[in-house]
């Protein structure tokens, strides 16, 4: 059966020949999902046994010999480390010490967190209580700016071996196009360091400055340098592929709880396609 549009009913006090009213514009797009506000992460941080410090450029050789010892598991499940080596050390550390500058931007930008894992080593010589009380009074006195802050480099221990890298990433755009996923908690440690649990201790503390639950250096009603306001966050996850048991037991150990196993695949603040499959989650409360 052939059906026919319905000619178009005018108003009453229409006179012929009215021209119809234009079609209504067409509704907006919804606005792109907006990014989940970057929490006021302190650039260092101190833990029962280690030390989580931004990135800087004398690190770039420590960084590589890391990258470079280990770029066999990491390539398991790190995009980056798939990335052909360098064929010398030197080549190694000149291409650490090209990205660690936008490492810091990132930073300092609010766009993206990563820190080097130490160890944490006191610092020797304090013989006494009243040495001690002395010493940090002056540390006190040095460690004030202009602006009241105080000095981040200025404290009572010390950097030892290098153990590894945490980061807490945003990432809103996944391969599949999908909307933010908000922000999410990535690590790896060096293998002489493993099997210590370093990496619950490392991801604990990224998590709770996250919430809030230690001092920050920054308040909570900061705006950044890009004028993005800083909150801190009410819930991050952890991603890792099904078969990267090690991963999955760092997320359960911190407290983290499965989501669910769900194939995904998202863009990395390098611009490479990492692909995952469980989704733990932790709150804030």
């Amino acid at each position: 059966m052939t059906t026919t549009a319905a000619a178009p009913v005018l108003g009453p006090s229409a006179p012929a020949g009215t021209p119809l009213p234009p079609p209504p514009a067409p509704a907006p797009p919804p606005p792109p999902p907006t990014d989940s506000p970057a929490p006021p992460v302190p650039k260092r941080m101190s833990t029962n046994r280690l030390i989580l410090r931004c990135p800087d450029l004398p690190d770039a050789p420590t960084l590589a010999a890391s990258i470079r010892a280990n770029r066999e598991a990491l390539a398991r499940f790190m995009p980056w480390a798939r990335i052909p080596p360098p064929d010398t050390m030197d080549e190694e550390v000149a291409r650490q010490a090209a990205r660690l500058p936008a490492v810091a931007e990132r930073f300092a930008d609010a766009r993206d967190f990563q820190w080097l894992i130490f160890l944490r080593r006191r610092r020797r010589g304090l013989h006494s209580q009243e040495q001690h009380e002395e010493q940090h009074e002056e540390q006190q006195q040095q460690a004030q700016g202009e602006n009241g802050e105080r000095d981040e480099d200025v404290n009572e221990e010390e950097e030892g071996p290098f153990v590894g890298c945490v980061g807490l990433h945003r990432v809103p755009r996944l391969a599949d196009g999908g909307a933010d996923r908000g922000w999410h908690i990535g690590y790896w440690i060096d293998a002489e360091h493993q099997r210590h649990g370093y990496a619950p201790e490392a991801v604990r503390a990224v998590a709770d400055a996250a919430f809030g639950r230690t001092p920050s250096e920054r308040p909570a009603d900061l705006i950044s340098r890009t004028g993005e306001r800083l909150e801190f966050l009410s819930r991050v996850e952890i991603w890792c592929a099904q078969d990267n048991e090690p991963s999955a037991a760092v997320a359960r150990k911190v407290g983290f709880r499965l989501l669910g196993v769900e194939p995904f695949g998202y863009e990395d603040i390098d611009k490479e396609i990492a692909k995952m499959d469980f989704r733990f989650m932790l709150d804030r409360n």
